[in-house]
């Protein structure tokens, strides 16, 4: 089913708010850290490779704010 919905377009409008949800559970779990070591190595990783001379500065700057945007909507009860 997870497939068809990604492939073909079916969802509804209301699917990306339970998916913030379902990641924010994921990530505050106090049984299950992976979620969040997995995210922090992701931010670490694409920072890493932002900051290099050659990549562009419009993608650089698109990327670090995303980062920006993204740790505002973290939860900060971990």
């Amino acid at each position: 089913y997870i497939k068809s919905v990604f492939l073909f377009g079916q969802g509804s409008l209301l699917q990306p708010f339970i998916y913030y949800r379902f990641l924010t559970l994921r990530y505050t779990s106090r049984r299950n850290p992976y979620c969040r070591t997995l995210f922090t190595e992701l931010r670490i990783l694409l920072e890493h490779f932002v900051m290099k001379p050659s990549c562009p500065a419009f993608f650089r700057r698109m990327c670090l704010n995303s980062i920006a945007f993204i740790s505002r909507l973290a939860p900060t009860g971990v």
